[in-house]
């Protein structure tokens, strides 16, 4: 007789991965194991629940359940969108022609209970939920008409099918916005088709923290699944194994008023009926997770009282270690990166060893703050660690040298006017990915030349203006009619102004370049595989280097035109023709 359901499970006996039957027939499998009862299993010679084989005789009890199949088995996941017709009304959206297909790859499925949805911090701000019912294929499908396709099919599990809306959205495909790494659970138990009289007759509902949110039954389908096997089969082949999901109900968060979004400690659980059972996940962000989990391990390690912890990021040469930033009370601490005169607190950095703290340095956005409590002081020492601290000159941080004002504030706003162009230029073969800035060593060649043309910038200007304050004093109008010293005086203090114009209007292009670089930035970061970010950011850097040598050369040759005119002309104001004679004192 053939199995009603399957799970595939590893036992509290052993590490091997079986494959077996529960021998309570009723029991809800993916709740049994949320809740830490025991589930007994008839186990099956197989190693699939395509390929069961036949009972052992054996029992086992479940120490953890798995996905119905393991990724090398389900090669391409097909996924069809807006495919309940509840769905496409709370889009309000026409009812599609024909389904809407897009692919996950294996890398995204996921197992029940304890396996958490972790969600990469570039999708945490429109992370939804979805409750589906997954089809798989027991037997390869091409070509297959829609009379025959059940023919192809082995059976179905509960599917819960995570998507940014954010970036889907934002792009035309689907793919990138529902296919990151974990993000399609799969199971609990596997239903054959032959356990199952007529699909239409499946229920599957969701419920987000206890509550139901989605509910259906596959008769509300657009596309039922023969239809859509048909469809995605046409010229292509559907090998054994591969995942169908068939599109989600009604009730999505994003659709709600106010909008629902997953967020950290979140529980979702896919109910599908037929035995299938309660697919549970809970939802770990990545950024909240590592921000609860870094302040309990730095809370001790850190010296002085501490007000926020940012930019946690991992050491170059030590892959166990984290490389923190933080204000602190005044004091001496270790490696001081930028101090403010007069001002605290103060920013330091230093090591803090995570070796078997349970803490990923990877999990950590930079730039983020980490609030502590008020009441956490810790000695005022320096944190001891593991050899040296690493010289960390040549690196750089996005936004580590702005003020504190400006980190809580505008983000996209330069503090001390162009120092801002110390944010780190991109060096040719820059890794993507929100790490970057801890292989990229700074441009120390633009670095320095910005330094250069700030100092140079405020001199010339400084020059100008006591250049501009002198015409105004020493050249007055000439008492006996002659107008030639005032037609100097007023042209050349209009050529200053006019050099004021330039500049300013230069700075004010210098300031946009690094806003847009810092948006740029901003969305490596979020949507790292989108475009070739360090050759576009390479690029303008190179153009904004062009432009800053350029405009230090345009500013002395002004600054050199306006001294040579004034020179020349000087002895024709304090001598004007008829006068007969030098001026004395260099005045009329």
């Amino acid at each position: 007789m053939p199995p009603s359901r399957l799970i595939r499970f590893i036992p509290t006996s052993g590490s091997s991965v079986l494959i077996g039957e529960p021998t309570d027939k009723t029991l809800d499998v993916g709740l049994a194991s949320y809740e830490g009862q025991g589930i007994e299993v008839d186990v099956y010679s197989g190693d699939s629940v395509l390929r069961p084989g036949q009972p052992t005789g054996r029992k086992a009890l479940v120490r953890r359940i798995l996905s119905p199949l393991a990724e090398s088995e389900i090669g391409t996941i097909r996924c069809i969108g807006l495919n309940y017709t509840s769905h496409a009304k709370e889009q309000n959206l026409p009812l599609p022609s024909l389904p809407v297909l897009f692919n996950r790859p294996p890398t995204a499925l996921n197992d029940p209970y304890p396996a958490s949805v972790v969600i990469p911090h570039m999708f945490a701000d429109g992370a939804d939920y979805e409750a589906e019912v997954a089809v798989i294929i027991g037997r390869d499908a091409k070509d297959v008409k829609e009379e025959d396709a059940l023919d192809h099919v082995a059976g179905i599990t509960a599917c819960h099918d995570v998507s940014s809306r954010v970036a889907q959205f934002a792009q035309p495909q689907w793919c990138f916005s529902k296919s990151w790494d974990g993000s399609n659970p799969l199971g609990p138990a596997f239903v054959p088709l032959s356990s199952i009289s007529s699909l239409k007759d499946v229920k599957v509902a969701g419920y987000l923290n206890g509550e139901r949110v989605q509910s259906s039954g596959l008769d509300d389908l657009i596309f039922s699944v023969q239809k859509v096997i048909a469809f995605i089969s046409q010229g292509t082949t559907l090998p054994a194994g591969t995942v169908i999901i068939t599109g989600t109900p009604g009730g999505v968060g994003w659709s709600r008023n106010p909008r629902v979004i997953l967020s950290h400690g979140d529980e979702f659980r896919v109910v599908v009926s037929h035995g299938v059972g309660s697919l549970i996940n809970k939802t770990v962000d990545l950024l909240t997770d590592a921000r609860v989990r870094a302040a309990e391990i730095l809370r001790d390690e850190i010296p002085g009282k501490i007000t926020h912890i940012r930019n946690l990021i991992a050491q170059e040469d030590d892959p166990s270690s984290l490389l923190y930033k933080g204000h602190v009370e005044s004091g001496d601490y270790l490696v001081p990166r930028r101090v403010q005169p007069d001002t605290i607190p103060r920013l330091v950095e230093a090591s803090v060893g995570l070796q078997g703290r349970g803490l990923n340095p990877e999990d950590i956005r930079p730039g983020e703050d980490i609030v502590l409590p008020d009441d956490v002081v810790v000695p005022k020492k320096p944190v001891t660690t593991q050899g040296p601290t690493p010289d960390r000159s040549g690196v750089s941080t996005p936004g580590s040298e702005r003020s504190e004002d400006t980190l809580i504030g505008d983000h996209v706003k330069l503090a001390n006017g162009l120092a801002g162009l110390s944010i780190d230029p991109l060096e040719k073969g820059a890794t993507p990915g929100p790490h970057w800035f801890e292989v990229v060593p700074r441009n120390k060649i633009q670095t320095d030349l910005a330094q250069m043309m700030i100092a140079e910038h405020e001199e010339l200007n400084r020059l100008m203006a006591d250049l501009r304050l002198w015409l105004e004093l020493e050249i007055p109008v000439i008492e006996d009619g002659n107008s030639f010293g005032a037609e100097v005086q007023n042209h050349l203090i209009k050529e200053i102004d006019m050099a004021y114009k330039r500049a300013n209007g230069f700075a004010n292009t210098m300031r946009q370049h690094h806003i847009d670089r810092i948006k740029t930035l901003t969305d490596w970061l979020r949507y790292p595989n989108v475009m070739d970010y360090p050759a576009a950011i390479a690029s303008s850097d190179r153009l904004d280097h062009f432009l800053t040598r350029s405009y230090l050369r345009q500013m002395l040759t002004i600054y050199g035109g306006l001294m040579t005119k004034f020179q020349k002309n000087w002895e024709k104001v304090v001598n004007p023709k008829g006068n007969g004679g030098a001026a004395t004192g260099g005045m009329y």
